[in-house]
Formats: C-alpha cells, structure tokens, sequence
C-alpha cells in the first residue's frame, strides 16, 4: 500500500510533528476495516494519535482510500 498526504496535511503533521509510524497506522487501521466513521466513497475518518497520548486525544484525520493500494491523508 502507499500513502500519501496533499500538501496542507503534510505541512500540518510536520508543524505538530506527527510521525510517519502513526500515520502509517492509521492507514493500515482503515485497509483493516477499523476506523471511526465511513463517509461513503471511499473516504474515511480516521483518528491518529499524538505522541505521549492516546487516538481519543489525538487529531481527527481524513483518508481517502482506494482499494488498498492507495491512501491520501487530506
């Protein structure tokens, strides 16, 4: 699988310093079929957790996801 992340998302995960772990997590969570809330289409919501803490205070993320060969972290 390969992840991707549009430009404002990876200008966001580097200014609170999310690790490339976490979010290769969550999308591995979602091709699983663990994640918080379908949206229909292929996008998904998705929670990825913050270092030091856990996902229910982490970031709220959105991953469209294609197949299991692609994600997009937007």
């Amino acid at each position: 699988m390969r992840v991707y992340q549009t430009k404002e998302f990876a200008r966001f995960a580097r200014k609170e310093r999310l690790s490339i772990k976490a979010l290769l997590q969550a999308a591995a969570d979602v091709a699983q079929g663990q994640f918080n809330a379908d949206l229909g289409g292929g996008v998904f919501k998705q929670r990825v957790a913050r270092s030091g803490a856990g996902k229910s205070g982490g970031y709220r993320s959105i991953l469209l996801f294609k197949s299991g060969r692609h994600t997009f972290f937007a």
